[in-house]
C-alpha cells in the first residue's frame, strides 16, 4: 500500500543538500590549509572549516530526522492497528514558519471501544484545503503497536490522486 506521506519532506530535503555542502567546506578548508605558507594565519582557515562543520552536522541531523520519520510511517502501516477514525474538522494554520506552504490539516477522532476513551489525530500537512474534495467522512488511521500516541492518518483513502 503506497501512502503519500512518505515523500521526502523539506527537512530531507535541507539535510541531502547541507550535509556535502558541509563536507565540501571541510575539504577545501583542509587543502588550503595544507597548501598554505607556514607564516600565514591559521584562524581564516579554521573558521572555513568550522562553518562546513555546522553545515555537515546540520544536514546529517536532518537526515536523521527524515529517517526516523519514515521508520515510524512505516511500523504504523505494517504492523499498526488500522482504525477508522471519524473526520471532525480542517485545521488552518496561520501563515508563519514551517506551515507556510501547507497550512491545512485534517483533523479525526476515534473512540477506542475497550475503554470508551476518545484519541484524536491530526494529518500530515497539505498545500489546500481539502473540504470539497474529500471522498469520506471517515479515515482509515494506523496505531504504532509499541507507542500508543503514535499514529498515521491515510489520506491516500479520502483524498483524490494528486497525480
Amino acid at each position: 500500500m503506497k501512502i503519500k506521506s512518505l515523500t521526502i519532506t523539506e527537512a530531507g530535503i535541507v539535510g541531502a543538500l547541507a550535509a556535502p555542502a558541509g563536507t565540501l567546506l571541510m575539504a577545501a578548508d583542509l587543502a588550503f590549509f595544507l597548501c598554505r605558507t607556514p607564516s600565514a594565519p591559521k584562524q581564516p582557515y579554521m573558521l572555513l572549516g568550522m562553518a562546513g562543520l555546522m553545515l555537515l552536522l546540520t544536514g546529517v541531523c536532518l537526515l536523521l530526522l527524515e529517517v526516523r520519520h519514515r521508520r515510524i510511517t512505516d511500523t504504523c502501516i505494517r504492523s499498526g492497528k488500522r482504525v477508522m477514525a471519524t473526520i471532525t474538522g480542517i485545521k488552518n494554520y496561520p501563515c508563519c514558519g514551517i506551515h507556510c506552504d501547507y497550512p491545512y490539516a485534517i483533523t479525526c477522532a476515534w473512540t477506542d471501544p475497550a475503554n470508551q476513551k476518545t484519541h484524536v489525530f491530526t494529518s500530515r500537512p497539505l498545500k489546500s484545503d481539502p473540504s470539497g474534495v474529500l471522498t469520506s467522512g471517515e479515515v482509515p488511521v494506523y496505531l504504532d503497536p509499541d507507542h500508543e500516541k503514535r499514529a498515521c492518518v491515510d489520506l491516500s483513502a479520502v483524498l483524490p490522486d494528486e497525480e
